[in-house]
Formats: structure tokens, sequence, C-alpha cells
């Protein structure tokens, strides 16, 4: 049975990832979990639309961090509390900019399922099957006509999200499901929602010839995914792509292929290929690694040989929140600042919604007073110190590294 979360992981990475999936191999979570949490909310909202969202999401949030969740049939252990509420301010937050809100007549978490010929049919007889967010009945009007169609929605907790996100493989595996299990409607809405951002990206596909057509293409799209999916080899187990391609695999930490790889990067080589693909799965373990060490280095960092591993002070110069008016005085020098002020508020909006950076003020001070080392005037130097001081201050924050001792 294909399901299209599994069916997008063999896309992101490579078919030896849905062996490790189905054999439950423990991965971190941690990333995901305010979008488990943000899902769980809307879904209670949806099946609930009579009662208070806000009473609602946090029984939701208590219920994630006592017991878990259970994924198809798997219990999950207790979600971290913060990745949980989280996901709920996510989902209300959502919520409180929509203007039209939940229609009673959605339905949620609505499992679809179709065989091999892309027949409707139960969980257990399915050759794919989805979990869609929402599904429910919507309406296409114009001074013409009014027509009956359905609607189904994918909500997305990623800040990224946008209508490109209508034409992934998730989506049309969604779409071709809600038309087989619909096969009377007149067009299907798809839609994507950016809970983060509050934006909705919707398209109709209408079932006439040329959406019919389209549904065509995408079923035999899909069936080659999942006839790479069923792909084995002799020793019954799929093929492994170490590569680009481990770079945000949740098992390239334990994909054995991917270690034979990263052991063959220290034996000589000068082939710019061979190197390209360890570089790769090298940088892609790094960036695993890098993830349970941010957690376990938080309170303090971790000692080796030579050094440590944690987070470290960095001070940096950051600009002032009187940096915009210090820059439009240098910069503009008006004889009469206040009126200069009223007249171009937009002006100085622009200054502070640019957020200008330590290096950008500098380069505006050597335009004002400029020249380097020795055919610097000493004025201008001191002019561009003090611009400077009066636009920059020091924060101190913390980087995630290796120190080498002293």
């Amino acid at each position: 049975m294909h399901r299209s979360t599994t069916l997008n992981l063999l896309l992101r990475t490579c078919p030896a990832a849905l062996d490790m999936y189905d054999a439950h191999v423990p991965y971190d979570r941690e990333v995901y979990q305010y979008g488990v949490a943000a899902h769980a909310v809307m879904e209670a909202i949806v099946k609930q639309p009579d009662h208070d969202p806000a009473e609602l999401a946090e029984s939701v949030v208590r219920e994630l961090v006592t017991n878990g969740r259970s994924f198809y049939g798997h219990a999950e252990p207790p979600m971290d509390v913060h990745a949980a509420t989280d996901g709920r301010d996510v989902a209300l937050g959502w919520l409180a900019r929509d203007f039209d809100g939940i229609d009673p007549r959605w339905q949620a978490e609505t499992m679809l399922s179709v065989d091999r010929n892309w027949n409707p049919c139960e969980h257990r007889n399915a050759w794919l099957h989805a979990i869609i967010d929402v599904t429910g009945p919507c309406t296409y009007e114009d001074e013409e006509m009014a027509v009956e169609g359905v609607l189904h929605r994918d909500w997305k907790g990623s800040w990224v999200t946008s209508a490109d996100d209508l034409h992934t493989l998730q989506l049309k595996i969604q779409t071709c499901l809600v038309a087989a299990n619909n096969p009377d409607a007149a067009f299907i809405r798809r839609q994507v929602t950016n809970l983060r951002t509050g934006q909705t990206f919707s398209e109709d596909l209408w079932m006439d010839d040329e959406g019919r057509e389209t549904l065509a293409q995408w079923r035999r799209d899909i069936a080659h995914v999942c006839a790479q999916a069923e792909a084995v080899g002799p020793d019954g187990r799929r093929v492994a792509r170490p590569g680009p391609r481990c770079g945000g695999c949740p098992y390239v930490m334990t994909c054995e292929a991917a270690w034979d790889e990263y052991a063959k990067a220290f034996v000589n080589t000068s082939d710019p290929q061979e190197l390209a693909r360890q570089y790769a799965i090298i940088d892609a373990m790094r960036t695993e690694m890098a993830k349970t060490l941010r957690h376990a280095t938080k309170e303090a960092p971790i000692i080796v040989d030579g050094g440590e591993v944690g987070y470290q002070a960095r001070v940096t110069r950051v600009a002032t929140d009187d940096a915009p008016e210090a820059l439009a005085l240098a910069w503009f020098k008006p004889d009469n600042w206040s009126q200069w002020q009223r007249e171009n508020e937009e002006t100085l909006g622009l200054l502070a919604a640019a957020k200008l950076g330590a290096g950008q003020i500098k380069a505006i001070g050597m335009v004002l007073f400029p020249g380097r080392g020795d055919s610097a005037i000493a004025e201008f130097k001191e002019m561009r110190a003090d611009l400077e001081d009066a636009t920059l201050t020091e924060k101190t924050g913390a980087v995630f590294g290796v120190t080498k001792g002293k």
C-alpha cells in the first residue's frame, strides 16, 4: 500500500528511505512537531465548529504533551511542550486572520483509498491512499451560473508554503483520490493554506475534457512513482542512492549506504564526481548531527579533546532604534530637521523597514565621508566613526559550532 507521505519521502530522498520508514527506524521528529500540533488543532476545530476554538486547542495540547499521538496505529511519545504550544499558536493565529473561517460542512482527516485501477475501495484493499486534511462541498458562482464542486485543502505550517505547493506530488495524489471518490463533481477546488502567513492558494480543476486528461496524466505520473517504490533488488531491499539527496533525509545517520560513502571520503581520490557525492553526504550528516547537538548544548558546551562543541557568545554591532533618523540627518542635511521629519515620514519608514546592518551603515559612511588608508582625511575618519557610534550598538548573541582549545 502506498501513501502520499511515503511517496513524497521517496521523491525527496531515495528508495532506501522507504525501507527504513517501513521498518520504523527512529529519526529526529522534533523539527516536524509544531506542524503535527497545528494539524491536530485544526482537525479538532474542523470536527467541532460549534465549540470554542481556544478551548479545543488547549485540550489538544494537553493530550499531545501527556499521551502523545497515534499515527497509523503506532504510538508516539509525548510531544515537547514548546512544539505543542507553537503549533497551537500557529493554528489559532490563522483562524484569527481568516475571514471565512471554518465551513461547518467540512470534514477533517478524511481517508480516501483506491485500487490499482483507481477505483474507490476500503482501506485494507488499497493500492494508494491518503489522509486529507479537509474535504467538503464548495460552490463556483458568477453572473451566469452556480455550480457545486468538491474542495480539498492541505494545511501547511511552513513559512515558505506558496502556490507552487499546488503542483506537488502530494497535492496531485489528493486531487486524484478526491476525483475517484466524487465522480460526479463538476470541478475540484484544490487548496493549500499557509497557516503561518494566513494565505490560501487555490485553483479549480474543472472535470471537462481538459481536466480529465490532466487527471489521467497525473495518474500515470503517480503510477511511475509507485512502481519505483515497489522495485526491490535480489535481497528484497530498495536501492540506495547516497549523494545530494541525503540532505534533509531523516535517516541519513542510520543509512548503511551513506556511511559507506562517508568512509570513502577518507581515501584519497581525485575524481570530482566522487568527491562531490561524498561532500554532499558529509554535509547532510553534519546537519543532522548539529540538530542533536544544538539541543544537547543549550545549557553548556560539550568538552572534547582540543576544544568544545556548543554555543559561544558572539558580540556583533547592530543598528540602533534611532539609526534611520541619524542616517537621514547625515545624508540629507536638512536646515529644519523637525519640518523635514514631518514631510518625509515615508522615507524614514523605508529606512526603518530596510533594517540596515552594520555593513550597510559603514558603506553609507564611506559615501558621506570618503577615503581609505593614508588618503583618508583625518576629519572624515572621525566623522565616519561618529556616525557609526550614533547608529550602531553592540549586541551579544550565541553562535553554535566547534571552538578549538587555546
